[in-house]
């Protein structure tokens, strides 16, 4: 089983906190703007296993950490369930 989970930051982070700067600045902007990783994973990978998670702030971040964990004890008693 496979999950691909896309996590995003707004331009202002990656200009101000990641120190991101001229050519890798505008091409992650780039690739923002226009969802080209997000649609990327959409097309290559099942919708239902792709996910976007936003994460500009603290409570973002400690909410997808509760999201990931939550869904891997589903995985595993789903898990459990199928080998009894």
């Amino acid at each position: 089983m496979y999950v691909w989970l896309l996590f995003q930051v707004s331009k202002v982070f990656l200009y101000f906190f990641r120190g991101y700067a001229g050519k890798k600045l505008e091409e992650n902007l780039q690739c923002e703007i226009f969802q080209t990783i997000l649609d990327e994973a959409k097309e290559a990978f099942s919708p239902d296993i792709v996910f976007e998670l936003p994460s500009n702030t603290v409570d973002d971040m400690e909410s997808n950490i509760d999201k990931i964990v939550g869904w891997i004890e589903m995985y595993k008693q789903k898990r459990c369930t199928m080998e009894t």
